[in-house]
């Protein structure tokens, strides 16, 4: 795939229970419906130096994070990212939901 990162770390992959795929290429997540085959460019980060780390996905709505250890908040229904999250200091190399859905976990190369 262009623009992957090879990161052992790197989380890039998420498969939402809406059967969508995100995916985190480069400074861009990409969302790929399995229903119907459409993609759409969710985010294009605005750092050129900057790229995504992981992605997790929900139905309507997913996180991704980057190198410069911010998550963002992302809703299909939105123009951009509509929340940013800060507590790392190092780039976030992984994002996970609970089972229920209600708490997002996420990790970092400064491992908090």
């Amino acid at each position: 795939a262009p623009d992957m990162v090879d990161d052992f770390y790197s989380n890039i992959l998420s498969w939402g229970d809406n059967n969508c795929l995100a995916i985190g290429l480069g400074d861009s997540v990409f969302l790929w419906n399995a229903k119907n085959g459409d993609s759409v460019t969710l985010l294009t980060l605005q750092d050129p130096d900057d790229y995504v780390t992981s992605v997790s996905w929900m139905t309507m709505d997913g996180y991704s994070g980057g190198g410069d250890s911010t998550i963002l908040q992302h809703d299909i229904r939105a123009p951009s990212h509509v929340a940013t999250y800060t507590g790392h200091s190092q780039g976030i190399c992984g994002l996970k939901w609970n089972d229920e859905g209600t708490t997002l976990a996420s990790g970092g190369n400064d491992n908090v």
